[in-house]
């Protein structure tokens, strides 16, 4: 299988790895872990700020609470982001390990979680502390909720306590694009098909013939695909879509999307080499341009018979050109009876 490949300025958000830090809503975010679905998971690199997880103390993420901080993240912080339309609402889970329980919310904005702070510690910023998504266990009577020290650990406080930082957590959605700085700046265009120029074609060992892929739509991020034979002892293809024919027999030309695995095919037909003498004919037309074919004895008697018979037969001759072919499916040259002033047939063993 070989490769076309097709540069493009911006890269998408998910193939940058796990701890780099990205630019989102004009704020510096660093990337916790880039998900199976597409989707990249953020946490801020910094403190939003110190406040009470609940001011009533509370001890459950509630965004429909106004005094909870779930309410101020899925709203005040939520509506400030100048780039919210990006962000892909989420199920979070506040299950706390020790109860057993399953506790869940859908929402724009979370937390980190207990497992989180334990996989994705290393990537947290240091220097605050920052609540977390999980109260502290139903048997203990309390209300006390679960909070990420400085130094990396996890304790817990008072939910009303409010000199705890917050540091929001958030998915962007798949097939967003950041620029060379960093910066999220779009979304990309996926590839929705690819079509060849030609489905169908006829060529002999050793001609060549250029297939052209067609990417939809226009305006697709990644448009890079890949080429392959069915046999390539029959026919080959490049990185470009250049068919070369090898020996009689057919084979399938497949062009691939990369992105999507959208396909299209062509049927390649290679005939065997003409047995027989051949000859070159030249022509000499009226303007004194010479035209030289090399052909089939076979196809040199058709011209002359043509020729012989013009006065009542069609006032062209078509001669199908096989050599040379480049990028086109075929090359045709139709001579005029009335512009040929002379023509020489020069027959030579195949």
């Amino acid at each position: 299988m070989l490769f076309c490949n097709v540069a493009y300025a911006d890269t998408l958000l998910h193939d940058e790895s796990p701890g780099n830090i990205i630019t989102f809503s004009g704020m510096q975010w660093k990337i916790l872990k880039q998900m199976p679905d597409g989707t990249t998971y953020l946490g801020l690199n910094s403190n939003d700020g110190n406040r009470a997880f609940d001011t009533d103390n509370t001890r459950w993420f509630d965004p429909s609470d106004s005094n909870n901080i779930g309410y101020y993240l899925n709203n005040t912080f939520y509506n400030s982001l100048s780039q919210k339309d990006f962000i892909q609402e989420h199920v979070w889970d506040f299950s706390n390990p020790v109860d057993g329980g399953t506790h869940n919310v859908t929402a724009n904005v979370g937390l980190v979680s207990w497992n989180e702070n334990t996989e994705f510690g290393q990537y947290f910023p240091t220097g605050f502390t920052a609540w977390s998504l999980i109260p502290v266990q139903t048997s203990i009577s309390t209300t006390l909720v679960y909070y990420k020290a400085s130094g990396g650990g996890m304790t817990s406080t008072n939910a009303n306590t409010a000199t705890i930082g917050v540091m929001p957590t958030l998915y962007i959605k798949s097939n967003t694009l950041i620029d060379n700085n960093k910066i999220v700046i779009g979304t990309s265009i996926p590839v929705t098909g690819v079509s060849l120029n030609t489905h169908n074609l006829t060529l002999q060992p050793g001609q060549s013939s250029q297939l052209t892929a067609t990417v939809t739509p226009e305006n697709a991020i990644n448009k890079a695909v890949t080429w392959s034979s069915s046999n390539n002892s029959i026919c080959t293809v490049d990185a470009t879509g250049y068919v070369t024919a090898i020996a009689a027999g057919a084979c399938t030309i497949t062009v691939t999307t990369v992105d999507g695995g959208f396909t299209d095919e062509c049927q390649v037909t290679v005939n065997p080499q003409p047995t027989g003498n051949k000859a070159l004919l030249v022509i000499t037309m009226t303007n004194g341009t010479e035209k030289e074919y090399d052909l089939s004895i076979t196809e040199v008697n058709a011209f002359i018979t043509w020729y012989n018979t013009s006065g009542s037969g069609t006032p062209y001759y078509m001669i199908s050109k096989s050599y040379n072919i480049g990028p086109f499916v075929s090359r045709k040259d139709y001579i005029i009876f009335d512009k040929i002033l002379t023509f020489e047939v020069m027959e030579y063993a195949n």
